[in-house]
């Protein structure tokens, strides 16, 4: 019988799911031509009248409550009654999903987002379809919420969360440290001068690069702060902000820019983001999952601004001990802090290695083989 595509099943609570899912696409194309790959969204598909709705409450209730979804989020990082209860509840109500299943008869099934991940393991333990799974963690975590009895292997950034899985019981011989899946675009050699001058910015002057992620959640707040810090030359440098898909936060800085003649870009959602980083350099972000892997490749330093409690926090503490990034919460350090390391070439260099150290080079490449050995390796045991 005909093998069918490998499913990759994303989400789109922040875009960091959905890049992973479409760097490892890119790269299985690369690999293997002839494989076919689909990519879904796991709740579109499995819940289509509650996505919009638990997306909306999901985002708002993070950005608006951050402290109780922290306080959550620690007391279910391990296997117990409250993270179980959560995990059950997760699972009801799989019926579209697992007639999709049954209907695109995937040969492999690679989930980078924990709920899918969830459904997976839940459909495969109670007999109701099997498959090999693979679970990409996107981010430098390993909270139980990723963690699932019927996957078959884990993709994940570090070796340091390699080993936190292997301590609360995940075998070893599962995990796969290959990082992040990211775009290959990171691993290129850009000149950085002749970037700056295509998009408009001094070649010789230090640039500074702001992104909040895809939903541009850095905020208004740090956006004027930075502007009027340039308007009062507080700060000796350039910007580029880039503000996702957050359309309100562009208008803002782009009418601050043009009424102080600022030296600076602001753009909106772009797929130029490996070229940004290769012109800049210092990071200003939230760290999340990908754009910490991202900058990690591209051997950019960061300043982490207050993350959010949870994954966040996983990434900015994994960062500061690489020695990669400063994690600062008080807005009072904020331009001290950019001064500081801007007017500090050897800081920047010493960051910069440690990054590069820190990083997984062809990542969503060393990803993309793992899966295309579990296809073969499902098409000889069912041939």
């Amino acid at each position: 019988m005909e093998k069918g595509p490998i499913l990759i099943l994303t989400g789109d609570y922040g875009s960091g799911h959905i890049q992973a899912s479409h760097a490892l696409r890119k790269a299985l194309f690369a690999l293997q031509p002839e494989l076919k790959v689909e990519v879904m969204d796991y709740m579109a598909e499995a819940h289509p009248r509650v996505h919009p709705i638990s997306k909306y409450v999901y985002l708002s209730g993070v950005q608006t409550f951050p402290k109780t979804y922290g306080f959550i989020y620690g007391k279910t990082r391990h296997h117990n009654r409250l993270s179980s209860g959560l995990k059950f509840v997760q699972a009801l109500g799989l019926g579209k999903f697992l007639t999709m299943l049954q209907t695109v008869k995937p040969a492999v099934v690679v989930s980078t987002f924990p709920l899918a991940a969830g459904a997976m393991s839940f459909i495969r333990d109670n007999g109701l379809y099997d498959v090999p799974t693979v679970t990409v963690i996107t981010d430098f975590t390993d909270h139980s919420y990723w963690l699932y009895p019927q996957t078959d292997y884990y993709v994940v950034g570090s070796s340091e969360v390699a080993q936190s899985l292997t301590k609360v019981g995940v075998p070893h011989e599962i995990i796969s440290v290959t990082g992040i899946p990211i775009r290959s675009e990171y691993n290129r050699v850009y000149d950085k001068e002749a970037i700056r001058a295509e998009v408009g910015l001094d070649p010789d002057r230090r640039t500074l690069l702001v992104m909040g992620g895809g939903n541009g959640l850095m905020g208004q707040e740090v956006g004027e702060t930075l502007c009027m810090a340039l308007a009062r030359r507080e700060l000796d440098m350039q910007l580029i902000v880039v503000c996702g898909h957050n359309d309100k936060l562009r208008l803002q800085l782009s009418q601050l820019k043009f009424a102080h003649k600022l030296p600076m870009v602001v753009t909106g959602f772009t797929d130029r983001v490996p070229e940004l980083m290769a012109a800049s350099d210092l990071l200003l972000t939230k760290s999340g999952g990908l754009t910490s892997s991202e900058a990690l490749a591209a051997g950019l330093p960061m300043v982490i601004y207050k993350p959010l409690p949870g994954q966040e926090i996983d990434n900015a503490n994994y960062l500061r001990q690489c020695g990669a990034a400063i994690h600062i919460e008080d807005e009072m350090e904020l331009l001290g802090t950019l001064r500081m390391l801007l007017g500090s070439q050897a800081r920047l260099e010493t960051m910069r290695r440690q990054a590069k150290k820190a990083s997984k080079p062809y990542s969503a490449e060393a990803a993309a083989s793992l899966v295309a050995e579990l296809v073969a390796q499902s098409s000889l045991q069912s041939g």
